[in-house]
């Protein structure tokens, strides 16, 4: 194995790791834990989740080209939310607006996407990898291995956030052993 070959397998592993840690938070709440929200300008879990997953979904669908999870899947349609949109720039009052689905609805999507993820960052090679595709991700033209990272960094940012929502609450928050 090459050192390239080893280091894209280390980056595949640590965005598993990433979103199983973020599905590891979320496994022992209640509805009402997901959607609690420690100040008015503050997003809850759920909220946090739904979001990972839309930019997961559209990350997946950067590289496999077969369309988002949300799309395909009839989300928006399911739940009356916009089929555009990740959460991304919105005003406080417009996230804490949009009703989250009880947790095992959102646990379906959220696993599809992952897996699905999962998929897209397993079929990536060194060639793919440094290829240049406009990316919904970041919504200008980025090479795969850019997208794959952004990603990561992406779900760490969240995962943190959900982890400390989840520690407020008087639950331990850490997803890590």
């Amino acid at each position: 194995m090459t050192t390239r070959t080893a280091f894209l397998e280390r980056l595949r592993a640590r965005g598993r790791q990433t979103r199983e840690r973020a599905l590891t938070v979320v496994r022992d709440l209640t509805d009402e834990q997901l959607a609690w929200r420690p100040a008015p300008t503050a997003h809850s879990i759920a909220y946090t989740l739904w979001h990972l997953a839309r930019t997961e979904d559209h990350f997946q669908n950067d590289v496999n080209g077969k369309g988002t999870v949300w799309t395909t899947g009839g989300f928006a349609e399911k739940w009356g939310y916009p089929e555009k949109g990740v959460g991304l720039g919105w005003e406080d009052e417009r996230a804490a607006s949009l009703p989250m689905p009880g947790k095992q609805r959102l646990l379906q999507y959220v696993e599809s996407v992952f897996a699905q993820a999962d998929a897209a960052a397993d079929s990536l090679d060194e060639v793919k990898l440094n290829e240049k595709r406009y990316s919904t991700f970041f919504g200008y033209d980025a090479i795969l291995g850019e997208t794959l990272l952004g990603s990561i960094t992406h779900g760490n940012r969240h995962l943190g956030e959900m982890e400390y929502i989840k520690g407020l609450q008087g639950m331990r928050g850490s997803a890590t052993t």
